[in-house]
């Protein structure tokens, strides 16, 4: 997957257009070669005639001449290193648990070194040194923290084409298949012809190039959660965020891949995919990298305020509805490969089915926690458990496949709907630094004052402890009994807090059996007629209510797909954080609250008052405010005195299944497994039942659990490539020892079997 900074002419394939004819009739009036224009000229050539889509190689190679800007960067790297202060996790990164699967890495010493690399003169391109800053995050394998450089994200890249991992019975280890070959697959038990699955990517083998291609385009922490990113997911494909992200990060993933890609068949056939980029940057009249760079990455200078649960609630338009069935029979028209819902939001957001072969049976769908409207989801849901009661339905089904979280009073709300009468325990702890003690001084005073910081509270409401709770629901007196700090694991961070529910405020969402969202409500299902299925994606609020399920009601969870090996798999392989922030909100609050201090309050920001261009800086080279973001409260487990954040503790599902291609085009086969494997006579994958991890294991709430055998199995990739490293460097020029212990830093890891192994 490396690349370098040389492209062929000969090599650029256009579709629809002569590049060579473009090229001419751009320079017959200059007197000009074709030959004489370098990559963005050619791009620039190409978009003044409406072409779209660009060869890989082309646009990489423009990317690689954009000249460094030296003094930008070292500001830049300034920026970053106040503002990764307030992502949770990075003293857990730099000296992981036992449970944690990826390698260590310490995220402000690699930016000391990229810094000094660039100090040094030893990046050639500022593609190089963005992608470097770009990987060094995505190191740290959490989707809540994330650096996308304006650069970076200039040009999309794709394929045509999409995987599907595949087995024959759900329990056999799957096989590989192009997505084109699923329907014949399906229908290969009532026909003679069954296609062929592939054997090798690009001459390497299809496992280690796949797993080595998944730690390249990671944001889960988990290696199954990351493998089942990168090959087509029905649940993304057909609902509300749905398009190129169903199709999985094979189709278009964050790395470049050149401009082909061979697929090489078991039965010995090949066939090729055009990779492509894709960009909404207007090209036309670019002339050389430095124009490029001028036209496509204009630097921010706002910064909008980002909806999550930390902004002041706003009475919703939609009204809570009463626990009330619905009728069953108004023929919605159905997701994809779904059947056809009893319910379903207006954004599709939640779904629930009554699937036929299961009399007893209710399934609730989600792939999303960010609806349209909050309080319209939060009726669905309920009027989805007031139906299955009234229609006698016994069984729950949660199907969050390809959850990514969203708004957390939803996930709060789906467990006390669930469970009414339970305290979600939901406890957090923040980093604690100094420019966040000097904040949460700020903010707590002027709170209790009656006053509010410029522009509204924005972020800022966690480092107001007022409207939070200790653990044992009672009030913190002062910012220092919040703030504490703590020290534990080499790092500092707050005490635990837990949200106030009963202040609407406190999640910028009513939670059902709080605040105003009283009206009565039976617990529909037992807990032991509940299961959860998971693809391993569920992550951020998707996390905080799994945490809820697993800990405070008991509940078996499933997982289905992951990589070619027997043994357990971890449902819950995204961010497991509890909040996440952008840096843009907190940046610019942090050099907003000095105006409201007191002369004492004050003193406490003077050694960040150097910082606030370089802070303004950074945050205009993202490619958009929301690309940059930490995970700023980590999720703690009720009853850890280790305060662990459960970003790195492993918890394995209860069992464990592969996707056939019959439950790829029909998804109620899904469930029908799903449901015979809760309750009926179903059979597991070998090994992936009774983890001690697990709810069913002996240690559910094991904070220090070691991961299984093959946990880390990377089928061979770290061999021909430095796992789990996003890119390699591009520069041409030898990286200097600062530089080589970066990047060292980032990407060791010991070398692991190369054959799938059953614990």
């Amino acid at each position: 997957m490396k690349f370098g900074n040389s492209f062929t002419l000969g090599a650029i394939i256009v579709t629809f257009v002569s590049l060579s004819s473009i090229v001419s009739a751009q320079n017959s009036t200059a007197g000009n070669s074709s030959l004489d224009l370098g990559p963005c000229a050619l791009l620039g050539a190409l978009a003044s005639h409406n072409v779209s889509m660009f060869d890989a190689d082309l646009a990489m190679a423009c990317l690689q001449s954009v000249p460094v800007d030296v003094t930008g960067d070292i500001d830049l790297i300034d920026g970053m290193k106040v503002l990764f202060q307030f992502q949770g996790t990075l003293p857990y990164l730099k000296d992981p648990p036992p449970g944690y699967l990826y390698p260590a890495v310490d995220i402000m010493a690699s930016l000391d070194a990229i810094q000094a690399d660039v100090k040094a003169g030893i990046y050639t391109s500022e593609y190089d040194v963005q992608m470097d800053l770009y990987n060094l995050v995505v190191s740290a394998y959490d989707f809540h923290f994330v650096w996308i450089p304006d650069l970076v994200d200039v040009f999309k890249w794709r394929r045509r084409g999409a995987l599907l991992s595949l087995s024959s019975d759900g329990l056999i280890l799957p096989d590989v298949y192009d997505s084109l070959d699923v329907m014949a697959l399906a229908a290969s038990n009532s026909s003679d012809y069954r296609p062929s699955p592939i054997a090798l990517i690009n001459g390497v083998g299809v496992e280690s190039w796949l797993n080595e291609f998944a730690a390249a385009n990671p944001w889960d922490h988990d290696p199954d959660a990351n493998y089942n990113s990168v090959v087509t997911n029905v649940p993304l494909l057909s609902y509300v965020r749905g398009g190129i992200e169903g199709r999985g990060a094979f189709a278009s993933g964050s790395v470049y891949q050149g401009n082909d890609t061979l697929l090489t068949f078991a039965n010995g056939t090949e066939r090729h995919m055009y990779n492509y980029a894709k960009t909404s940057c207007d090209l036309s009249g670019v002339t050389d990298g430095a124009s490029f760079f001028q036209r496509c990455t204009t630097p921010l200078t706002s910064f909008s305020p980002t909806r999550n649960g930390s902004h002041p609630f706003k009475p919703p338009a939609t009204l809570e509805n009463s626990y009330t069935p619905v009728p069953t029979n108004l023929g919605l028209p159905p997701p994809l490969y779904y059947p056809t819902p009893v319910t379903i939001a207006s954004d599709r957001s939640i779904a629930g089915y009554f699937p036929p072969d299961q009399p007893d049976l209710v399934v609730v769908s989600c792939t999303d926690l960010s609806p349209r409207d909050d309080i319209e989801f939060q009726n669905v849901f309920r009027s989805i458990l007031a139906t299955a009661n009234a229609a006698g339905k016994s069984k729950l089904i949660m199907d969050i496949r390809g959850n990514g979280g969203g708004l957390v009073a939803d996930g709060y709300d789906w467990f006390t709907q669930l469970f009414p009468g339970q305290i979600p325990y939901g406890g957090t702890n923040l980093a604690a630094f100094g420019l966040a003690n000097a904040m949460g001084q700020v903010v707590t005073s002027a709170m209790a004052d009656g006053d509010r910081p410029p522009q509204g509270l924005g972020p800022l409401k966690d480092y107001d402890v007022m409207a939070d709770l200790t653990i044992v629901l009672s009030q913190y007196d002062t910012w220092s009994d919040f703030y504490g700090p703590v020290t534990t694991h080499g790092g500092n961070f707050t005490n635990v807090k837990r949200n106030n529910l009963s202040d609407i405020n406190s999640l910028g969402m009513p939670v059902y059996g709080f605040g105003n969202d009283t009206k009565p409500q039976p617990q529909t299902f037992d807990p032991d007629d509940i299961v959860i299925l998971s693809d391993a994606l569920c992550g951020s609020t998707c996390a905080v209510f799994a945490e809820m399920m697993k800990t405070q009601a008991g509940i078996h969870a499933i997982t289905v797909g992951g990589r070619k090996q027997y043994g357990p798999m971890q449902w819950v392989g995204g961010s497991k954080g509890a909040n996440v922030q952008t840096l843009a909100d907190l940046g610019k609050f942090a050099f907003e609250i000095p105006a409201i201090a007191t002369p004492a309050q004050s003193t406490l920001f003077e050694p960040y008052a150097d910082s606030r261009s370089s802070v303004l800086h950074a945050l205009s080279r993202l490619s958009e405010p929301y690309a940059g973001r930490v995970n700023f409260e980590n999720n703690i487990r009720e009853g850890d005195d280790s305060v662990t954040p459960l970003q790195f503790v492993y918890e394995a599902a209860d069992c464990r299944f592969f996707y056939t291609a019959d439950m790829i085009l029909d998804q109620s086969l899904v469930w029908k497994r799903t449901y015979d494997l809760k309750w009926g006579n179903g059979t597991c994958v070998q090994g992936s039942t009774g983890d001690s991890s697990s709810v069913s294991g002996p240690n559910s709430t094991y904070i220090e659990a070691y991961s299984p055998p093959g946990a880390k199995n990377t089928f061979g990739a770290n061999e021909t490539f430095s796992y789990p490293a996003a890119n390699p460097k591009t520069s041409s020029v030898k990286p200097s020892a600062a530089s080589t212990s970066a990047a060292h830093s980032r990407t060791t890891s010991t070398k692991t079997s190369t054959t799938p192994t059953a614990p």
